[in-house]
């Protein structure tokens, strides 16, 4: 009986646990005010050290001491009544655990989807390459310190898609994503020169960003000679994302980046002519800015060849909405992969309602393949193996890979 109460009494801990991070999780998926989200943040930590507090407390204090003890209790109906809230919560617990335990093993020991032909990586050291310190001033030399911190190792990918309904004419099609850079003045402004560099070099058709960029007004003035310089066959796309929102004037900063030479895709569809075919490409910047696209704007006429369709999202929130309108890929971040990874167990706190299911990586959610990067940066300067990452994606015809 010992085995099944210490198994219990771990299985509600994990369910605890994994309740209130879910709550976390869910809270930053929403548009309330950050000052609203902080408050929220304090009930959440408050509800994660309570609940064992409140086992150990009921375990040696009456009324609580004898529903506590199954071994001899459970025929005795007082030890449902005289501690009701603290049984249902229990159950509340186990419940999560149950359901969220296989959830979880599913998601992390998921295969690469066939979708996914090659990925060959590049493991940078920015600060060396570059011979000096990229921290910026205050905290952001303090986290920079931090042992294990991957803040300034940046992965650089180059991976091989084929979507099923990719047209003839766009088979190498390549796309640079950015997202996440999160200027701060933490991160000193040479850290995004060479990221900025290292697109560049990637020679995309198109480039885009999918979302906060801009944290500390004090960085506005970096835009142009950084984000500026971006370059694409195509053009440079962009969308803002929850931590735009809180900037002094959103308004500037769109206006900042349209004149640096970005496109803005916020909320609008436009059709792009890339080697002879069309891309159609939509940004949706929900739920921090509406509207979204409008759907009429979306349907295709019934006598024109279909284009391909791109979709920009800040959250990987907008799959649902991605997949319901047919679009082919759609691109976000948001979440930075978890932004601490704990060996064997990977991200716990990822700001979607999905939780840790699109923390990052390549998902194929028919008819949308689904990517979501880790950033290049973030609010807070620390990655525990978690590095940054910038992507290029090349498309290729199922048939010729």
């Amino acid at each position: 009986m010992t085995v099944v109460c210490f198994t219990l009494g771990l299985l509600a801990l994990l369910g605890h646990a994994m309740f209130w991070v879910g709550v976390y999780n869910k809270l930053h998926a929403t548009a309330l005010s950050c000052r609203f989200i902080k408050c929220l943040e304090l009930l959440i930590y408050a509800g994660l050290i309570a609940g064992p507090v409140a086992v150990w407390w009921g375990a040696n204090t009456a009324p609580f001491a004898d529903w506590i003890d199954l071994r001899t209790n459970l025929s005795r109906p007082t030890w449902w009544t005289s501690g009701l809230p603290m049984a249902l919560y229990l159950l509340l617990a186990w419940a999560t655990a149950l359901v969220g335990v296989p959830a979880w093993l599913r998601q992390r020991f998921r295969r690469p989807p066939i979708a996914l032909v090659s990925n060959d990586t590049q493991r940078i050291n920015v600060a060396r390459e570059l011979g000096q310190s990229l921290a910026g001033p205050g905290i952001g030399r303090v986290f920079a310190a931090l042992p294990g911190n991957e803040l300034f190792r940046l992965h650089v990918y180059e991976k091989v898609l084929a979507p099923p309904r990719l047209p003839a004419a766009l088979n190498g099609l390549s796309i640079a994503h950015l997202s996440d850079l999160h200027f701060t003045g933490y991160v000193a402004r040479p850290y995004f020169d060479f990221v900025v560099d290292r697109t560049n070099a990637f020679d995309a058709d198109l480039v885009v960003i999918t979302g906060d960029i801009l944290d500390k007004w004090r960085c506005l003035d970096w835009l142009p000679a950084t984000l500026g310089r971006l370059r694409a066959r195509a053009g440079v796309y962009f969308i803002l994302g929850n931590h735009d929102l809180r900037v002094r004037d959103v308004a500037t900063l769109r206006r900042t980046l349209v004149d640096s030479g970005l496109i803005d895709m916020g909320g609008r569809v436009t059709t792009i002519g890339v080697r002879g075919s069309n891309i159609l490409l939509a940004g949706n910047e929900l739920p921090w800015f509406s509207p979204a696209p409008p759907s009429a704007s979306l349907a295709a006429p019934p006598t024109a060849e279909r284009a391909f369709r791109i979709l920009l999202s800040h959250s990987p929130d907008q799959l649902p909405w991605a997949r319901r309108h047919d679009f082919d890929l759609m691109l976000a971040g948001h979440t930075h992969g978890g932004q601490i990874r704990f060996p064997w167990i990977g991200p716990v706190i990822s700001p979607s309602r999905f939780g840790v299911r699109y923390a990052s990586g390549l998902f194929d959610e028919p008819p949308t393949l689904l990517h979501v990067t880790r950033g290049v940066s973030g609010q807070h300067p620390l990655r525990w193996n978690c590095p940054p990452e910038l992507t290029k994606l090349m498309l290729r015809r199922p048939s010729s890979t």
